[in-house]
């Protein structure tokens, strides 16, 4: 089982650097999270999830996996990035290794969420998993994208907007081609 759990680990953390890595992707996500406070990492881990034919549309999950990344991005990843960035606007050979350090602990942070993530699938059932087109795929990605901006934003001031929408078609497309 520990080596399943192995392979799976490596399997998310392979899918989400490549789809972060595609055009267009990575400026859509940091827009997403520095515009409307996305997890980047819930972003991909929804696209990963819905590649790998599940259905996860639904609210009680979406809010799960937020209570569970919520704490570790607000704790952990948010306050190593706040401090990288911080210093990546200082001078010198020492600040630059110093930056390169942080992204390695932020990356390492991250990675360390897509695990707990993980732990949390291994205890939820999904309908009859049936193999999907890619454009159902890409339909359930934006139901369920959409769905996890109404969460976050609930009561905030902020919504998604054109803008927005237009990144998560970015992330989509990239994710589900035809």
């Amino acid at each position: 089982m520990q080596n399943e759990n192995n392979n799976l680990d490596e399997a998310l953390w392979d899918y989400t650097c490549a789809l972060y890595a595609k055009n267009k992707v990575e400026a859509a996500c940091l827009t997403l999270q520095n515009s409307f406070n996305a997890d980047v990492n819930i972003l991909l881990f929804l696209c990963w999830l819905v590649d790998k034919n599940k259905d996860i549309s639904n609210q009680k999950f979406l809010q799960s996996i937020i209570k569970i990344a919520a704490p570790w991005q607000r704790d952990v990843v948010e306050p190593l990035r706040h401090l990288r960035k911080q210093i990546g606007a200082m001078q010198g050979l020492d600040a630059r290794k110093v930056k390169a350090s942080l992204l390695r602990s932020e990356l390492e942070a991250e990675k360390s969420e897509q695990l707990a993530l993980l732990d949390f699938l291994g205890q939820t059932s999904f309908s009859d998993e049936k193999l999907f087109s890619v454009e159902q795929k890409q339909n359930m990605a934006r139901l369920s994208l959409m769905l996890y901006f109404e969460i976050i934003l609930a009561g905030e001031k902020t919504k998604l907007d054109k803008a927005g929408k237009t990144e998560v078609e970015n992330i989509i497309s990239q994710a589900f081609k035809k």
